[in-house]
């Protein structure tokens, strides 16, 4: 272990005899690749589901889209949330 990997093996609790291993372009294996699709999809469909209930499109990423609709979402939300206060 390098010492980045041995204090994520101690964040993760990873069991005892479990191998840690880090590396570039770990998506040329395909079970990383497929993990990593799966976890994309997840993600998105996350995403969706969190801003169904406020009637939001959540978009991933960060960028000058994430940040508009950050602010739309919050204009809309605080506004409504202050007509609530007494």
């Amino acid at each position: 272990f390098t010492p980045a990997q041995a204090r994520l093996a101690k964040a993760l609790a990873l069991p005892r005899g479990m191998r840690l291993e880090m590396r570039t372009k770990g998506e040329r294996d395909v079970a990383v690749a497929a993990a990593s699709v799966l976890a994309r999809a997840a993600f998105v469909r996350g995403l969706r589901e969190q801003g169904q209930p406020f009637g939001a499109e959540l978009p991933a990423g960060a960028g000058a889209p994430v940040s508009r609709a950050i602010r739309a979402f919050a204009r809309v939300r605080v506004a409504a949330a202050l007509l609530l206060v007494p």
